[in-house]
């Protein structure tokens, strides 16, 4: 269920993410509205419509993002891991707090 939610999240943020996305929510907008003549109901549904759909890929866009979150810091973690001299303590910075990261930064 995780990896089906994770791989559709992810062709959502593709999807969403281009162009072509908004031209085709701006002519639908358009269109449906010189159709409806701009009425008040129509701006009412259009209202929920938005807000509906904008709640819904909030949740798919945080999905994605923390995904690819994850897999930056495993691929960052494993080159810290792999370079020598390297200070471990910074594999972990996401975990810790401003103040202790401003202290890793000022130690080079």
């Amino acid at each position: 269920m995780h990896d089906t939610f994770r791989r559709f999240a992810g062709l959502v943020s593709r999807k969403v993410g281009s162009g072509w996305t908004v031209l085709f929510a701006v002519a639908l907008l358009l269109g449906s509205g010189t159709y409806f003549r701009f009425s008040d109901g129509w701006k009412s549904n259009v209202s929920l419509i938005a807000t509906v759909t904008a709640l819904t890929l909030l949740f798919f866009l945080q999905k994605s993002q923390n995904h690819s979150d994850k897999a930056t810091h495993i691929k960052l973690d494993e080159l810290v891991q792999a370079t020598k001299g390297a200070r471990n303590e910074i594999a972990f910075a996401e975990e810790q707090t401003e103040r202790v990261m401003d202290e890793l930064r000022q130690r080079d």
